[in-house]
């Protein structure tokens, strides 16, 4: 066209929109997309082999297909290239795995339910794609799924990869949202699978259930609430003591308690009913298991892993889903509409799962060369890995100490003795451990202890060494001993030196505080992987202080705050038995242990159950008064016609109210879904050739397509649970 003069030009080019339209149709035939026929006579025609459109690429990925019949049958497809095949085995047997569904992703009513697991670099692969229709009627795309048909997907899915590779697909660990649907499927399919709950899904409905009850009252009051509620929940996310979590929301109830009069009496009501909405629905043992670090433990503990390589989050599996519609397929889309579903299962199979598996391979080919070109010249050792290792030593958050350290600090040391002095502390024995550890609380230096909703800190000191303080100076400077530890340790020693107490253990270096805290993880896993009683009287005996300076000891402070009229005078007459006797018991309390058969099975459907029943509630309190004021409204019509919205509302009141009477006849109480249950033998298929086909013929019936997906935007979610 460069050579194009429009003077003496006998032709020229108009593109009409017409002309785009054949564009389009013509790349799709390219892509052996014919777009002259229906989505689902295509999908039937690349699937059979007796067709001459029959694709063995799309049928040796994929594994399992149903055509839609009939009006009540759904539509099922399900994709696992050979590259994702591999994949699970590498990095989901045996391991974790991640499973959340998405929709929108093509011009029908299909959803998107994707497994994912997480290789050596923390990056996520897709394992499995699971694709089906939403129910006729339903007019909610994302709701149009049951647990009946996650397990009848899921385990065809272990079928296939077990018929491949002659072995058991056993992924150890999976996380979901709080999805029941996901949740049930997948212990349905694997009975001793671990399931974890998204911890940012997880904070998500508790934001949205105190943004609810944090309403009407005044803003300071609000904010002290909402600022208390907050601490409250991040300590809860980082329990692995039941007892102890107990103890946390007994502590912020007794403070709301105080508060239940004036101003702050809405905010502190507010507050109590957060109280009860955790209390109630997510800290029963067995559902606390599911979401605290307990729960992370026990799945490092069986799969042989770091406590950091159990991924807390479904945040792998939502990017992916942002990048597959926002990245991948809007290169697909015709002028911005959605893909028909036949040109997205094409497109994936033979475009973007394959790109993205050819990107992992050239990636991992590309470290290999640089690892092996420069290994020579740097004595053996891997460049690359040592990069990478101090990439991540940079961005990684400090590693959280259970043990402070005792630098000597004259400014800390002055600031302890004017606490002692002042008296601002009071000392408790330990909740968890009464007689090896004590708790106290000391006021922050700013606040007037006259109010009583000033600022207190929460001090704890164990005898093994383990000690902590929530004052910000002990968080910010890496543990170094603040203050109150420091006031706390004179009185202790000071015990010590009266033979009051027995000897507690002070680190006095980084060093020593962190092979405490690395000591005290590995005998929580040790004793959450042997079932035994999990407590600190089995750590080793603390040595006494070499150099304990009995100096700087304000000892009539000391006396004060114990409540000792002795004079030292009388130490000689005191007696070593109360000590051995005292450390010689262990505490009643002790951390609720890691039990594989009482967990995997019984425990986790009882959380799902648990779960689904205070759904239905919630669901039930929401539905009642505007039905209520439904049967007034029908009372007072004197005729009705039937539209299509009345006759779907009276047969889903009918198929609600056989439920109901089901459940009601049921002595055990359970909420089995009895009508929906599928023989997980009957439900696997021949994959060289599917019911739908008949040898020697390429006869069919008529297929339905799913339902035509109208616009939706993804929305913020407001539930609670």
């Amino acid at each position: 066209m460069n050579t194009f003069d429009p003077a003496t030009a006998n032709t020229r080019y108009l593109l009409l929109p017409s002309d785009n339209v054949t564009l389009y149709r013509k790349f799709s035939k390219r892509l052996g997309v014919n777009l002259h026929q229906a989505p689902q006579y295509n999908i039937d025609d690349w699937l059979n082999p007796e067709s001459p459109d029959y694709k063995p690429v799309l049928h040796n990925a994929i594994f399992h297909y149903a055509a839609r019949k009939n009006m009540e049958d759904r539509f099922e497809i399900c994709i696992a290239t050979p590259d994702m095949d591999a994949a699970a085995w590498k990095y989901g047997h045996c391991l974790q795995i991640l499973l959340d569904g998405t929709f929108g992703v093509c011009s029908a009513r299909i959803l998107l339910f994707i497994a994912m697991a997480v290789d050596e670099h923390g990056k996520g692969v897709p394992i499995a794609f699971f694709m089906f229709s939403a129910p006729t009627g339903s007019r909610a795309t994302h709701a149009g799924y049951n647990t009946a048909i996650l397990r009848k997907l899921l385990n065809q899915w272990k079928l296939c990869l077990e018929e491949k590779s002659k072995k058991l697909f056993t992924p150890f660990v999976a996380i979901t949202d709080t999805d029941t649907k996901e949740r049930g499927a997948l212990l349905d399919v694997w009975p001793n699978i671990i399931l974890l709950l998204c911890k940012f899904h997880l904070r998500q409905c508790w934001t949205n259930h105190r943004k609810k009850h944090l309403r009407g009252g005044s803003d300071f009051w609000n904010d002290h609430v909402r600022n208390q509620l907050y601490g409250l929940e991040n300590e809860l996310l980082a329990t692995f003591d039941h007892n102890a979590a107990l103890s946390l929301i007994t502590s912020c109830r007794t403070m709301f308690n105080s508060l239940l009069s004036g101003e702050s009496t809405v905010s502190a009501t507010g507050g109590i009913k957060h109280l009860d909405y955790l209390l109630n629905y997510w800290m029963p043992l067995d559902m606390w298991r599911s979401w605290s670090e307990w729960g992370r433990l026990a799945a490092s503990v069986i799969m042989g892993k770091r406590v950091d390589g159990v991924v807390p989050t479904t945040n792998h599996l939502e990017s992916f889903n942002a990048i597959l519609k926002r990245k991948h397929l809007p290169v697909w889309l015709h002028s911005g509409h959605r893909l028909r579903f036949d040109s997205l299962i094409c497109i994936l199979i033979t475009r973007i799962l394959p790109g993205i598996f050819n990107l992992r391979h050239a990636q991992n080919s590309y470290a290999d060369w640089l690892a092996a070109r420069f290994l020579p010249h740097a004595g053996g050792k891997n460049l690359l890995e040592i990069h990478q290792q101090s990439i991540a030593q940079r961005r990684a958050p400090p590693t959280p100490l259970f043990s402070c350290w005792w630098q000597a600090d004259i400014n800390r040391d002055a600031e302890a003795k004017k606490i002692l002095q002042l008296g601002r502390i009071s000392i408790n024995r330990g909740s968890s451990d009464p007689f090896n550890s004590y708790e106290a609380i000391c006021p922050s230096s700013k606040a007037d202890i006259l109010n009583p909703y000033h600022l207190r800190y929460n001090v704890n000191i164990h005898c093994t060494g383990i000690s902590s303080c929530s004052c910000p100076d002990s968080s910010q400077n890496n543990g170094l001993a603040c203050k109150h530890l420091r006031a706390f340790r004179i009185v202790i020693e000071g015990w010590i030196y009266g033979r009051l107490e027995q000897p507690y253990i002070f680190p006095q270096s980084l060093a020593e505080a962190q092979a405490i805290s690395d000591r005290h993880i590995a005998h929580l896993a040790s004793q959450a992987q042997s079932g035994t009683s999990t407590t600190f009287n089995n750590l080793e005996p603390p040595i006494i202080p070499p150099n304990i300076p009995f100096s700087r000891i304000d000892w009539s402070a000391v006396q004060t705050l114990a409540n000792d009229s002795t004079t030292f005078d009388d130490q000689e007459t005191q007696t070593e038995g109360s000590i051995s006797s005292r450390s010689s018991s262990t505490s009643s309390e002790s951390m609720p242990v890691f039990q594989p058969e009482s967990m995997y099975q019984s425990s986790q459907r009882r959380v799902i159950s648990g779960q689904i029943q205070h759904l239905i509630n919630h669901e039930i309190c929401r539905l009642l008064p505007g039905l209520h004021g439904l049967v007034n409204l029908i009372s007072d019509a004197s005729e009705l016609t039937e539209t299509g919205n009345i006759h779907e509302f009276a047969e889903v009141l009918q198929s609600l109210t056989a439920r109901l009477a089901a459940f009601s006849m049921t002595s055990s109480g359970s909420f089995s879904d009895s009508t929906e249950q599928i023989s997980l033998a009957q439900s696997k298929t021949d994959k060289t050739q599917h019911p739908l086909f008949k040898q020697g013929s390429h006869k069919r019936g008529r297929l339905l397509a799913p339902s035509p997906e109208r616009s939706q935007k993804r929305k913020t979610s407001h539930a609670p649970f």
